[in-house]
């Protein structure tokens, strides 16, 4: 045990004496979590089976055979009106069309969304209520999934569209290669840069001092590239000092995400 702790010590000098774009090596073949595209054969096919299990819905599927807007403006039959919609049916009607069309949302029967926001319009001629409504993102226990929010429009009593998804199964290794303390060493000497309102870039560095006001949190990132959507654990760290908030891998350090928390005419 005691010569384990020693080659580990040794190991975390070594990679602080080297460059800061060192980082650690991936070694679990299971993350991270990686979700192919579906070849167009059999989307077509996905997409035409969405369509005639949901009549009334105008949008489709991704090329990931998730929730989003057609790609193809679709025509679909209005739903019958019906104005006794009330707030709490609604729950009832999302959760029936998410469940029904689990493949699509990635929402399963043991999962818990919850309607968050609602908004009710009824100024229609046909007098039918519409309801646009934003679902909770996915959690893995208490780790939140980014950009996982979804969105559903109700009409009448049906649902007319939904875009957004969560993603089944997705892998949290057992160990993490670093922990919160050792993902904000990584960002020691890192700069960022916001554009002021000249348009001219802001440089700022991250010191050690900024980080000791900084706060962490563990999120689950999805990364989209060309052909797969790449699902990373990472260090949520908010420094507040330089008004940046970066996204540190758990098995890599490596930072896969950053975005500015003040508002500029040129957002990074």
């Amino acid at each position: 045990m005691k010569n384990c702790m020693v080659i580990f010590l040794i190991l975390i000098m070594v990679l602080f004496s080297c460059e800061k774009s060192t980082y650690l090596v991936n070694s679990d073949p299971n993350y991270p979590t990686i979700i192919k595209i579906v070849n167009a054969e059999r989307l077509t096919l996905l997409r035409s089976d969405f369509a005639q299990h949901n009549i009334y819905v105008g949008s489709s599927l991704n090329a990931f055979g998730y929730c989003d807007y057609a790609e193809i403006p679709v025509i679909v039959p209005d739903p019958p009106v019906d104005t006794t919609v009330t707030r709490s049916d609604l729950i009832n009607i999302v959760q029936e069309f998410l469940l029904k069309n689990s493949s699509c949302t990635g929402v399963s029967e043991t999962d818990n969304p919850e309607i968050i926001k609602v908004i009710e319009r009824n100024n229609f001629r046909d007098g039918n209520k519409h309801w646009y409504m934003v679902i909770s993102a996915q959690k893995i226990d208490s780790i939140d999934v980014l950009s996982t929010l979804l969105y559903v429009t109700i009409k009448g009593r049906e649902v007319i569209s939904c875009m957004g998804n969560w993603f089944p199964g997705i892998y949290v290794p057992k160990e993490f290669n670093v922990n919160e303390v050792l993902a904000k060493r990584f960002l020691i000497d890192r700069t960022v840069t916001h554009i002021g309102m000249s348009g001219n870039p802001i440089d700022i560095k991250i010191t050690s001092e900024s980080l000791q006001k900084s706060t962490g949190s563990l999120v689950a990132v999805p990364i989209e590239n060309e052909d797969q959507i790449e699902i990373h654990l990472a260090w949520k760290i908010w420094v507040d000092p330089v008004s940046f908030i970066l996204y540190v891998d758990v098995m890599t350090g490596e930072v896969i995400r950053q975005e500015p928390t003040l508002i500029s005419l040129h957002p990074i």
